[in-house]
């Protein structure tokens, strides 16, 4: 019998944890970066983490970067790889000039 993993976001938390995260990496000179692949670019989890007081959001796949933009989320967004060479440049205007 095949189970489904389920991923249950709470915002709230998210927040805490990156406020957490800020103190501790703050304490260092570090800045942090709000990662949301692991959320498949989730907007609500990406809200939480800059409402957690993250500056600044990553994530390794453009579709998740667009969901988040489609989605109202306009703060900084680093790619954390390469993009794919099916991916081009011309598929997000906004990203245009940025590269």
């Amino acid at each position: 019998m095949l189970t489904t993993a389920c991923l249950t976001v709470t915002p709230s938390k998210i927040a805490h944890n990156v406020r957490q995260a800020i103190d501790i990496c703050g304490r260092f000179g570090m800045e942090v970066v709000g990662i949301t692949k692991g959320a498949c670019g989730l907007p609500e989890a990406a809200q939480a983490m800059l409402d957690g007081g993250a500056k600044m959001l990553g994530d390794s796949r453009l579709d998740n970067i667009a969901r988040m933009r489609q989605a109202g989320i306009d703060a900084p967004v680093l790619l954390v790889r390469s993009p794919a060479k099916a991916s081009p440049r011309t598929r997000f205007p906004t990203c245009a000039g940025r590269w």
